[in-house]
């Protein structure tokens, strides 16, 4: 029998059902008894009965209740257990006549409670009968874990799937969330009930007492709870006065204990239409061909986007990193947000607990509640208000999820391998960038391609569902690379059935499997095709490029065919041995253990380089190499040798992958996660650095058990931060396998990188600056740079920002030298004498430990840093007009561009926004997560980028290069590994003030260049210039000529060198005019700023930091002031200098 939960006496009348199996019957729990003249009327009805209730006008027709079996507990209806399954099969989606759908209204039950008090209602409600048999846990919520707990209802799953995931966006902040003040009384702990209620001890320790039961102890099977406020009243010693505080307290915590209430959401207002187009052009109406007919449907909808009522899917994403995506679909003919299919499903992709959400699958054009797409309420309001006149069970049915002979409509029959479907058809859904809005791994931050993430089913094992598995054999890996592939509706044959195989197949048996459609083999399919969507290029759209390197005559030899063919044997025949099938992974990570590696010596060597994309020699045959880790690294010998030095040393601190995680405490296992961040502190970030070539593994099974002993419970969202941050190789580039990692490993922490240097052949670069000025030309000055450097004082970015009146932050006049007179703490002693009268300024205490490099906005109203936890997001922008901190969706590495217009932060892939995002409060108040409009998702653009503004086309460049981690904690410049095969990627790209487009990019021979950084106008790069063992001479400039092509990208062309700088530091960065460089460089215990005349080459150092503290990532803004990260034992600061300024004007 469900427990009571009511406020007193005193409220108005509450009611909740329960179920007496041994009489099978209903009991109606209520908050009090029935009072004077007041009766209690019951009934059951099907659907088919109806789908509303008004008491007022019904109430005389339904039978009395009023028989008390004590505690306010009245004796219901007798029912039947079959009346409690599930009605819905996959035919209830597709394929169901009027009289099976008649039949199915039968057998969904609703209970209608009615009480009256003469001829007044006093109370109603309207129950899904399964509402009956929930339970709720021990700590007073609906936990799927909780042992306890029975779920039943779809509002008391929603409850558990919002108690794992996080509440859903779309709905707003409930209002409430418990059963008032008999939960404070049931849930505290006697300090909570002493300090935070403030009842007296005496009278705290009584409840106390009562609630541990005759053993006297908390915790145990004697344990009791207060099942109404009689039963707290009867205490001896608590009164009037301890239960008032225990109301007070409950009110003051709305969200934690009033019962839950929500907003109904309008799918018209939160959905972005999906398209119906017939060769290209919306449809206002149904047809019969389309050019991207609907999968599950077979069948073309109108175009939304006409005014007509059509499909629209919504997408959010909430703090906990669990991504929502509304769907409404079956829209009726006539009325506008009418839908008979709407559905729901929350996942989060870092610990992979996923819930699917069903409405009733309503038939026909008749408007009932279900169908309803304008008031759709949340899965678990129970509460009819003015906020939601409807609640959950007006809209939505039964529990949705697994496979199994009582899994319903079969959900994961066809989400199968991940939860988000993609096709043509809901990819046509996309927001203001031109992003899906469904989101899509590859392209969201949070979905990787290629790894084997976690997806399981909240409460699957109660429900008892099973899921499908998934095939993992090698000869599918073309498609099975970037996602997986499951025994399901896409691939199972009619004779498999997801009914009745608890290793997956079909649910739509009927049809043919849907991978026939993605190569025209299904005819039915066909017939629902434009002919100009039955080309090669809109029918083949797996994979996802196959137009572009394939077509007709070369699909039948191409390994994507040849996958497709082992698949579809492979469904037909899953026993034959060929055939691998695994799993769902539950857990984040990849829980492949690591296999022995039976390779050693050269073989080891030359498969581990291979593997690592090295430009290797062996056996009188080169590789050439791949970006997979070079995009970013150099993979050359010394960054080998430094890669291995921070392996072993970690190992020997005890991150070693072979070690027994199961013996250790949980206090060891939190003490080395702590060794994986920064600061070795649970406040701080995680860092890649700090594990050296094992970041590359962080997938697999030692850290996953290494956070689970640490954290317990509550692992994998802290897991996967670290996966976010530590995870190698970034961008588009697949993560190593068990395998690969395993033999990489090997190499780094057995054999010790033997036969590097026979297999990788490298020239020395040049031993000092005399000899790269030599071997490059720079023995004189090269007119260019003195005629660029000219230009750019009258036409840079620094001159047209002025002329465009950006106001500059901390400014009153258009003197920059008397900029942040007032409000600003001066740092006198922080200033170095070489630029006479130079002034060092704090501008903000930042408030957070940063991670990595700090950058500001060309106007310096905002500053960028990774770290801090403001929305939480683990990146952050500061606006210093504000004081606001505005959480980001990323970790570190920003970026603005020169002219005011955009910003960049990298994550889990780079996210890109108009500027102009960070004054919209809308946008911000939330946090930027990159699906607000004007932002983007950015492909194939690495860490530690940097960018630019052409002052010629006004095209946006983004460049990346090799380059050396540098966390701002050092106590030497970062090393330069880079070597003779170090390469410079640069990605051009269009914005328009909404929309982000780019263009194909161009990669470029850099020899011993790294830690490359663009002028502000595109026209230079500078670069960190490597010397003898790992140590960088100085820094390279070179003219960067970017001329458009006929491909709509740019030649790039950075042959001619302009000048060698020959000072020590580490990443620069060039002032707006592209007269001056700026770096910083370590000295021990601290690291100073040191500014350098690019076309003298003259050097200044401008700060003089005390012991302990570093200056550092210093950068220019468009006046000349330079903004640097001050990071000391009193915190990191935001500070600011104008010795650039004053050197301008004593020169």
């Amino acid at each position: 029998m469900a427990a009571c939960s009511g406020p007193d006496k005193s409220k108005p009348l509450e009611s909740q059902l329960g179920y007496d199996t041994q009489e099978s019957k209903l009991v109606i729990i209520l908050n009090r008894d029935l009072q004077g003249g007041e009766k209690l009327r019951a009934r059951v009805r099907s659907l088919a009965e109806g789908d509303s209730l008004d008491c007022k006008s019904m109430a005389p027709d339904m039978p009395a209740h009023n028989q008390n079996r004590g505690d306010h507990v009245y004796t219901g209806p007798a029912v039947d257990l079959s009346m409690f399954e599930n009605a819905t099969t996959p035919h209830s989606l597709l394929g169901e006549t009027e009289e099976q759908y008649q039949e199915r209204l039968e057998n969904t039950y609703y209970v209608d409670v009615c009480i009256q008090a003469g001829n007044g209602i006093v109370h109603q409600a309207r129950y899904d009968i399964r509402q009956a048999l929930d339970r709720l846990g021990e700590n007073g919520k609906f936990d799927a874990y909780d042992d306890g707990v029975r779920i039943v209802s779809n509002q008391a799953y929603a409850e558990a799937c919002i108690t794992e995931m996080g509440d859903i966006p779309f709905w707003g902040e409930r209002i409430g969330g418990g059963p008032g003040t008999l939960a404070v009384a049931n849930t505290l702990t006697l300090d909570e009930l002493i300090n935070d209620v403030g009842i007296r001890s005496d009278r705290a320790q009584l409840i106390i007492d009562y609630r541990a039961g005759e053993d006297g102890e908390l915790d145990t099977d004697d344990d009791r709870t207060f099942e109404d406020i009689e039963e707290l009243d009867d205490i001896d010693g608590i009164g009037e006065v301890t239960i008032a505080d225990l109301q007070a307290y409950a009110d003051s915590q709305g969200d934690r204990f009033a019962p839950p209430d929500w907003n109904t959401v309008d799918c018209t207002e939160v959905g972005t239409p999906i398209p119906s187009t017939v060769d290209g052009v919306p449809q206002d109406k149904w047809v019969d061909e389309c050019d991207n007919p609907q999968t599950i449907y077979s069948h073309c909808e109108p175009d939304a986007r006409t005014g007509a009522n059509g499909p629209r899917v919504a997408h959010a994403r909430n703090e906990e990193g669990t991504h929502w995506v509304l769907l409404c679909r079956k829209s009726h003919r006539e009325t506008v947000g009418r839908y008979n299919d709407m559905a729901m499903i929350g996942h989060n992709p870092f610990t992979g607990q996923t819930c699917f959400f069903q409405n009733q699958l309503p038939n026909g054009e008749t408007h009932r509640p279900s169908n309803d797409g304008m008031q759709i309420p949340h899965p678990a309001d129970n509460v009819k208000s003015e906020a939601s006149p409807q609640m959950w069970s007006d809209l939505w049915g039964g529990i949705e999820g697994g496979i199994g002979p009582d899994g319903g409509i079969q959900c994961q029959g066809c989400h199968s391998t991940d939860p988000f479907i993609h096709t043509p058809w809901i990819d046509g859904a996309v927001d203001e960038d031109g992003n899906t809005v469904v989101p899509k791994m590859g392209e969201h931050p949070d979905f990787v391609e290629g790894y084997n993430g976690p997806y399981k089913l909240v409460d699957a094992e109660d429900q008892g569902w099973e899921e499908p598995r998934h095939l993992v054999s090698e000869e599918a890996s073309a498609c099975t690379s970037c996602h997986r592939i499951g025994m399901d509706q896409w691939t199972s044959p009619s004779t498999n059935s997801s009914r009745n195989n608890p290793d997956g197949g079909c649910v739509f048996c009927g049809q043919a499997p849907w991978l026939d459609r993605l190569e025209g083999a299904d005819t039915r399919w066909e017939t629902l095709l434009t002919e100009s969507h039955k080309a090669f290029e809109f029918v083949y759209w797996m994979p996802p490029n196959a137009h572009d390197v394939l077509n007709e005559e070369l699909w039948a030899d191409s390994e994507y065919k040849k996958a497709m063919d082992f698949i579809r044997h492979c469904a037909e025949n899953p026993g034959d041995g060929a055939c691998e099938w695994e799993d769902l992974p539950k857990q984040p990570g990849d829980p492949t253990e690591l296999p022995e590696v039976e390779l050693s010596g050269e073989e080891l060597a030359k498969e581990a380089l291979a593997i690592l994309g090295a430009p290797y020699e062996a056996d009188g045959e080169s590789s050439e190499g791949t970006r997979r880790c070079g995009e970013c690294h150099a993979t050359s010998r010394f960054g080998f040798r430094s890669w291995r030095k921070r392996t072993v040393t970690a190992v020997q601190d005890g991150i070693d992958m072979k070690a027994d995680v199961e013996s250790m405490t949980p206090e060891k296992a939190r003490e080395l996660v702590n060794y994986m961040r920064r600061d070795d502190n649970e406040e701080s970030v995680f860092a890649a650095y700090k594990i050296g070539i094992m970041a590359a593994g962080a997938q697999f099974p030692f850290f996953t058990r290494l956070f689970e002993k640490a954290y317990g419970a509550d692992w994998g969202l802290e897991y996967g931060a670290f996966l976010q941050r530590v995870s190698m190789p970034k961008g588009s580039h697949p993560p190593l396998s068990a395998r690969e990692f395993a033999i990489v490993y090997k190499w780094f922490t057995e054999e010790g990188l033997a036969h590097l240097d026979e297999f990788l052949p490298e020239t020395p670069p040049p031993a000092t600056c005399d000899d790269v000025r030599t071997r490059y030309g720079l023995t004189n000055s090269i007119p260019w740079l003195e005629n660029h450097v000219d230009d750019m004082q009258f036409d840079g970015w620094g001159a047209r920002n002025q002329e465009n009146g950006i106001n500059m932050f901390g400014c009153t006049g258009s003197d920059p030298l008397n900029c942040f007179e007032d409000g600003y703490t001066e740092k006198a002693d922080w200033a170095h004498e070489a630029v006479a009268d130079s002034r060092v300024v704090e501008i903000r205490d930042l408030g957070f430990d940063t991670s990595y490099w700090m950058r500001s906005s060309a106007d310096g109203r905002f500053v960028g840093n990774g770290g801090g936890n403001k929305n939480g997001f683990r990146a952050t922008i500061t606006d210093l007009v504000t004081g606001e901190d505005i959480g980001v969706r990323g970790s570190y590495d920003p970026g603005f561009f020169p002219n005011n217009d955009g910003f960049i932060m990298q994550g889990a892939g780079a996210g890109l926004c108009g500027q102009s995002v960070l004054t919209q409060q809308d946008a911000i108040e939330d946090g930027i997560d990159f699906s607000e409009a004007g932002c983007t998702n950015a492909e194939g653009i690495n860490l530690y980028q940097h960018v630019a503004v052409n002052t010629d086309g006004g095209d946006y460049f983004v460049i990346n290069s090799e380059f050396t981690s540098d966390p701002g904690r050092g106590s030497e410049d970062p090393e330069a590994p880079f070597y003779e095969g170090s390469t410079m990627k640069f990605s051009p790209m269009v914005f328009d003030g909404t929309e982000w487009t780019q263009k194909e990019a161009v990669v470029v021979d850099s020899p011993y260049e790294g830690d490359s950084v663009l002028s502000p106008s595109g026209k230079m790069v500078i670069s960190r210039f490597a010397g003898p063992d790992g140590d960088a001479l100085g820094y390279m400039i070179r003219k960067v000529d970017a001329t458009p092509n006929a491909q709509g990208s740019y030649d790039i062309d950075i042959s001619q060198p302009v000048q060698f700088l020959c000072t020590p530091g580490a990443k620069a960065n060039i002032s707006f005019d592209e007269r001056y460089s700026v770096t910083h460089h370590y000295e021990n215990d601290t690291a100073n700023l040191y500014l350098t005349d690019i076309i003298t080459g003259d050097t200044y150092q401008i700060t003089d930091m005390p012991a302990k503290t570093r200056a550092l990532f210093p950068h220019f803004r468009s006046d000349g002031w330079i903004y640097f990260l001050v990071s000391g034992p009193d915190g990191d600061k935001a500070v600011a200098s104008d010795a650039a300024i004053r050197l301008a004007q004593q020169l």
